[in-house]
């Protein structure tokens, strides 16, 4: 990835272009993915330093894509890390006045209610 140090460690999955990541700049700490829910739209890790084990999630929800595919990866990512830390980060691709946007559209609004 363009525009991070070669020292920073990067975490994503799949063959195509990649829109999801995890940087890490710690060498002191453990990270692998976990690739069987990981694509170019998701990325999860696993975090162990210390003793403390946790789990980092990036995920790219695109507006043009099954957001019931969406929940359902979101909820399998929650069942796999049940128990343990885990540090989730979506960017959903929805629109609403809750962060200043004209309008509310029906995505924001399925979160919403989920």
């Amino acid at each position: 990835m363009a525009g991070f140090p070669k020292s920073f460690r990067i975490f994503a999955h799949g063959s195509n272009r990649k829109r999801s990541a995890i940087i890490v700049n710690n060498n002191e700490v453990d990270v692998i993915a976990i690739t069987h829910v990981s694509n170019e739209d998701v990325i999860l890790t696993e975090f162990r330093y210390e003793g403390l084990t946790f789990y980092g999630a990036s995920l790219y929800l695109r507006i043009d894509s099954d957001i019931e595919r969406d929940l359902e990866t979101t909820e399998d990512i929650l069942q796999l890390t049940k128990g343990e830390g885990l540090i989730i980060t979506i960017d959903s691709n929805t629109r609403s006045k809750l962060w200043f946007d004209t309008y509310t559209n029906t995505r924001e609004e399925h979160w919403r209610n989920s």
